[in-house]
């Protein structure tokens, strides 16, 4: 006991010592232990992933009960909805544009409504008047700007089947062709 009280760093550095190798030993057996751990959940989340990815996969494709049906059909003829359609000549349209200054600029156009079915063209015939009216109204509003380039003639186009779809409901207005149109 004598010798152990003589020195009391001696003893406390063994004491250190011992526990650090106590630790170290008791981390790495630890760490060791939770490597093989985290390999086996890793392999299990990635065969679990794959095995949906693959049963998703699978029952993605179609049926071959699915494929029988659209063979059967036959071609498809891409001009089977024109035989249904109707086109109506509306009569040429001169308006004057709105302007700023003293000249004065012009629209003439002449266009035709592409409606959904032909039996519709008696009521079309009867709703002209209002149809003429409403496109009169928005062509004297536009502005010679606003007629510039493609861009401008498709706006007015897009103006041209909302007022068509509007005049003519509950007829479907399928879209305006717009045959002639001369800005002056």
């Amino acid at each position: 006991m004598a010798e152990e009280n003589q020195n009391p760093e001696e003893n406390e550095a063994e004491n250190t010592e011992g526990e650090g190798a106590e630790g170290e030993e008791g981390e790495g057996g630890k760490s060791g232990g939770k490597s093989p751990l985290l390999f086996i959940i890793i392999a299990v989340v990635l065969v679990a992933a794959a095995g949906g990815g693959a049963f998703f996969f699978i029952s993605s494709k179609p049926k071959p009960e699915d494929t029988a049906e659209l063979e059967d059909t036959g071609p498809v003829d891409p001009f089977a909805q024109l035989d249904e359609i109707a086109f109506f000549s509306v009569p040429e349209i001169v308006a004057n544009l709105t302007t700023d200054g003293k000249q004065k600029h012009f629209i003439k156009l002449k266009a035709s409504v592409e409606i959904a079915r032909e039996s519709e063209i008696p009521m079309v015939e009867k709703a002209l008047p209002r149809l003429q009216d409403d496109f009169n109204v928005y062509l004297r509003q536009l502005r010679m700007e606003d007629l510039q380039g493609s861009s401008g003639i498709h706006r007015l186009k897009e103006g041209l089947v909302l007022r068509a779809k509007q005049s003519l409901a509950p007829i479907e207005v399928n879209n305006v062709l717009i045959n002639d149109v001369l800005v002056q």
